[in-house]
């Protein structure tokens, strides 16, 4: 650390931005300043590498001083310890995916303060960073339109009360007059970290500075946080409504109310998106308590308009949602629900004897797949197989409802390479997890049974669609004291049964259904979740989203984040899968789909060998995929862009689990490419595979090629 007491502190909050970090920090070394200013980055347990960047950083440049949490703390205990760290007389704020443009940035705003003891924020415009990019010469900012009849504003100076009312901020423009020189008060608590709530503290202390000019940029990406709040407000407001309603009410009261009338706008902006989707998911509960919770900012204003509301129900009865059929079972009249005849009813006409079980006929349309007959060789009979089994939303639900069940929720196995999705979710209701070896031929080692416990659960995973190896399955046999779950979410028809006390399998990765993950195993029928009705837009958005991987013309990476979107809006994992995944599943046969993954399999084997990943040339397995290795002397990022430029979507292997710190096994995950080879293409599909993948493995690419 620089012994120098610095004039600027600057606190840079970051959580794996190895991708960014770099020109942040550059960034702000960078700054061209009379007085001295230290650099405090607050890691919150970054996994992708940050932390070694921030080491090497710290050693070679004195003013720079860490501050990193051994676990993730979802952000605000991160800038808490790093503010407590703070020696400087003003705060400057940037995050670890942003950066300063401006060599003078701080230099003019510190100058200002220092001359004006009268205001206690300054900021300014930022450029907004899209990715994808914008069309060239296009940019947009977060900016302040200081054009007035008001010489203040056109000034660019600033009261609280107009910030809140309407925040024109970014945080990578803020420099405050630091507040808590002699370290956090006690009454400071973590949601004062939320970037509005710690300006306004500072904002209350005196004037606001506004600079026009465009000294920094703000990266609009899908893996930040302020990303949802901007880029898709329903999203944010599913999973940080609750929290935003919070921190205002907090903030309201902290500053006794003096802005209840501009505070009442983000409230009320905030329960509409949020109750709106409680609503939608049926949470009934919950929106009772967040209207007897926050009544007081919206209750006036809606009795005094209470009958214009039940006008509008009556005046637009079209507007009623109905239950599609499929989203909960029909309820049919019994014969004991039909009136009683009386003595005046007329004498009744005899009708023909129907002896057929009575069915609705008539009303909604029934999904078009059940007009087909179901199939003996079906991927439902396949993957059950007269076992007892159970429907899921998606296979994370799956797998924690298993793991609860047999009250495992001690110690979990899996394997270094596994769905972060999983991962994170078992990290989220808190099952230790533990990992063990996948080696660099995508088999599993049995090594780490010898530290398995009894009453431990191992998880396992078939890599591409071929079963484990006979000596892993040996060996979990010979442990009846553990319990074993294969995961087969890659897996269409494996070459050999299972012998693992659960199965797990996800159709959505073979048949483009909207949802689904099936259960199977002894014991498992107990674990079906009772499905609620859902709302019809809810059934639309996820049937669109799976239709959306067959259209040839669909961006894929634009669907699949749809589809992920739509899954954490509405919450799946509360219901089962939907009726339209297990007729589907009852209707597609098996063998003709594994038949043609396995043609286009020896197909791109034959010709792709150099890069072949699998030394087979044949397989007696559907494969999900076809991986090939990509050269140390090509550049693997853009191998993958130029194939999607050609309209060929491959997939990424997983990444091993960061804190396993596998760095070699990282590296060669990183060089692995899926090569599309399932049942939905034929022979004129691979040539264009296999032309394009030899061109560009063997390093034939130009500008052209990656921009198509």
């Amino acid at each position: 650390m620089n012994s120098a007491k610095p004039l600027v502190s600057i606190l840079m909050m970051t959580y794996n931005h190895a991708a960014f970090i770099r020109e942040a920090l550059d960034s702000c070394l960078g700054q061209k300043t009379e007085y001295p200013f230290e650099i405090i980055v607050c890691d919150d347990a970054s996994t992708d590498g940050t932390v070694e960047i921030l080491q090497a950083y710290a050693h070679k440049h004195p003013s720079v001083v860490l501050s990193l949490q051994s676990r993730n703390t979802k952000g605000a205990k991160n800038l808490m310890d790093g503010m407590q760290k703070v020696r400087g007389v003003y705060v400057a704020l940037c995050e670890g995916d942003d950066y300063w443009t401006n060599p003078g940035k701080l230099q003019k705003q510190v100058s200002f303060m220092e001359a004006n003891p009268d205001f206690s924020v300054c900021c300014h415009r930022v450029e907004i960073m899209f990715d994808p990019p914008l069309p060239a010469g296009r940019k947009q900012y977060v900016y302040k339109n200081c054009k007035s009849e008001e010489a203040r504003i056109r000034e660019g100076v600033f009261y609280a009360d107009e910030a809140i009312a309407n925040y024109f901020f970014h945080t990578s423009s803020f420099v405050f007059r630091w507040r808590f020189p002699n370290g956090l008060p006690e009454w400071f608590t973590p949601s004062m970290t939320w970037d509005q709530f710690l300006f306004m503290l500072h904002a209350v202390q005196g004037k606001i500075k506004y600079f026009d000019d465009d000294m920094s940029v703000w990266r609009r990406h899908e893996s930040g946080y302020s990303w949802l709040q901007t880029i898709d407000k329903k999203l944010f407001f599913a999973q940080k409504g609750l929290d935003w309603l919070a921190v205002f009410k907090q903030m309201d009261a902290f500053f006794s109310y003096r802005f209840t009338l501009q505070i009442r706008e983000r409230v009320l902006l905030a329960l509409r998106n949020t109750v709106d989707l409680l609503v939608s998911n049926g949470k009934l509960d919950t929106v009772r308590n967040v209207v007897e919770g926050y009544s007081e900012y919206f209750e006036k204003p809606v009795l005094e308009n209470a009958s214009m509301l039940d006008a509008l129900r009556l005046a637009f009865p079209e507007k009623n949602e109905f239950c599609p059929p499929w989203a909960a079972p029909r309820v049919l009249p019994q014969s004991g629900d039909e009136p009683a005849k009386t003595a005046e009813s007329p004498p009744a006409v005899q009708e023909p004897e129907y002896t057929e079980q009575c069915r609705p006929i008539g009303g909604m349309f029934e999904p078009a797949i059940t007009l087909f007959p179901e199939s003996p060789e079906s991927v439902w009979n396949t993957w059950t197989d007269g076992r007892e089994y159970a429907c899921f939303t998606n296979p994370d639900q799956a797998v924690l409802t298993w793991l609860w069940e047999k009250a495992a929720s001690r110690r979990v196995w899996v394997p270094s390479y596994y769905p972060h999705s999983t991962r994170d979710a078992l990290n989220q209701v808190g099952i230790g997890e533990f990992l063990y070896e996948c080696r660099a031929d995508m088999t599993l080692s049995h090594d780490f049974l010898a530290f398995v416990e009894p009453g431990d659960a191992v998880i396992s995973m078939t890599y591409m669609g071929k079963s484990v190896s006979p000596e892993f399955e040996q060996a979990l046999l010979a442990r009846p004291d553990i319990l074993w779950l294969e995961d087969r979410r890659h897996a269409l028809l494996p070459e050999r049964p299972s012998k693992a006390q659960a199965v797990l399998y996800d159709p959505t990765e073979f048949l483009g259904v909207p949802d689904g993950a099936i259960l199977v195993g002894a014991g498992v029928a107990c674990l079906q979740p009772a499905r609620p009705a859902a709302s019809s837009d809810f059934f639309d958005e996820r049937v669109i989203n799976g239709l959306r991987r067959f259209d040839l013309v669909y961006d894929m990476k634009k669907a699949l984040l749809e589809q992920a979107k739509t899954e954490k809006q509405w919450e799946l994992p509360s219901q089962a899968c939907s009726r339209l995944t297990r007729e589907t599943l009852k209707r597609v046969p098996v063998r003709e789909m594994a038949d043609r993954s396995k043609a286009n399999w020896r197909y791109l084997a034959r010709h792709l060998a150099t890069f072949a990943f699998f030394p087979e040339a044949d397989v007696d397995f559907a494969p999900w995929g076809f991986p090939v290795r990509v050269p140390f002397a090509q550049s693997a990022a853009v191998i993958y862009t130029a194939l999607q430029a050609q309209g060929i979507f491959c997939r990424k292997n997983f990444t091993p689990y960061k804190k396993s710190n596998h760095s070699i096994a990282n590296m060669f995950a990183a060089r692995l490419l899926i090569l599309p080879c399932d049942h939905r293409y034929g022979r004129a599909d691979m040539e264009k595979v296999v032309y394009f993948a030899n061109r560009f493995l063997n390093g034939t690419i130009t500008p052209a090629d990656v921009q198509a």
